[in-house]
């Protein structure tokens, strides 16, 4: 009967230490936290390349007229614009030193083949009031002599070509003159004019 009841006892002790380390190591827990990220790249960049050059022009206007002339988007070399709204004979409107430098800005992107919408703004016209730059068009690889719109339109893009590698965009516009009714004074540079280009996805 002694016997009996150790074992017994002996039984009950142990199924009581087994539950308590039970319900101890079970309580033991851990807890680690880690911190998340996300970066967007600055996935378009521009940078100005050269002023559009009209080149040099003998003016006369006469009979009101606003004579206009209109120097293409090119990417090479640029062409002697052309006249245009001349109807009085006095009028002269003559090249005599041909454009040096045709307006291009360069465009960047991680992406290649990305289509990349353009608008362009004139944000200070020239100062002269018988000169005012308007009408503005680019040319890339792909598309030539397109007017830039003055906002987004999701219509009007630019390829890029390689990713990484700057993607030059030429730029043309027309000039009026003799908008103030007069001829704009002789032997003057005119150099005020002021385009801005944005690019976006």
């Amino acid at each position: 009967m002694k016997v009996l009841n150790l074992k017994t006892i002996a039984l009950g002790t142990a199924m009581v230490l087994t539950l308590g380390f039970g319900v101890n190591h079970a309580n033991a827990q851990a807890t680690a936290t880690i911190g998340s990220t996300f970066t967007t790249a600055a996935a378009l960049s521009a940078a100005a390349g050269t002023d559009l050059d009209f080149g040099t022009w003998a003016i006369n206007i006469a009979g009101g007229d606003t004579p206009t002339i209109a120097q293409a988007a090119t990417l090479g070399a640029p062409a002697v614009g052309t006249v245009a709204s001349v109807v009085d004979p006095s009028t002269i409107v003559t090249n005599t030193v041909a454009p040096a430098t045709a307006g291009t800005v360069d465009v960047t992107s991680p992406i290649t083949g990305a289509i990349v919408q353009i608008q362009g703004n004139i944000t200070s016209d020239f100062s002269a009031p018988n000169v005012s730059l308007g009408s503005l068009t680019y040319t890339d690889t792909v598309a030539t002599n397109v007017a830039v719109p003055a906002a987004y339109d999701g219509a009007t893009f630019i390829t890029i070509n390689a990713s990484g590698v700057a993607e030059t965009v030429g730029f043309g516009g027309t000039l009026t003159l003799g908008g103030g009714g007069g001829t704009p004074p002789a032997a003057t540079a005119f150099s005020d004019a002021v385009i801005q280009f944005d690019f976006s996805y």
